[in-house]
């Protein structure tokens, strides 16, 4: 499981191990399905306002979502079936 790189500025979060501290976040865990919960994932993502999903597989997800002031957020998900979760 690949992530692009983070950007240099401390601005980020991430689930996946080794990650700083301050930086973590609980990755996102279902229960059933794995496909049907990351479903479900990208149509929440879809239906948010001022954002765009550039990329969408079976397990990747890609989105641009914009502040009320016009910055760019970066989301990018991906389904761990073994492990329950979305990171």
């Amino acid at each position: 499981m690949h992530f692009r790189p983070f950007p240099k500025l401390p601005v980020y979060v991430c689930s996946r191990r080794g990650e700083l501290r301050w930086h973590r976040v609980a990755p996102l865990a279902f229960s059933g399905d794995p496909a049907a919960a990351f479903r479900r994932l990208r149509g929440v993502v879809a239906a948010l306002e001022r954002t765009t999903v550039v990329h969408a597989t079976d397990d990747d997800l890609r989105a641009v979502c914009r502040t009320r002031l016009g910055f760019r957020d970066d989301v990018e998900c991906r389904l761990s079936a073994a492990e329950g979760v979305i990171h």
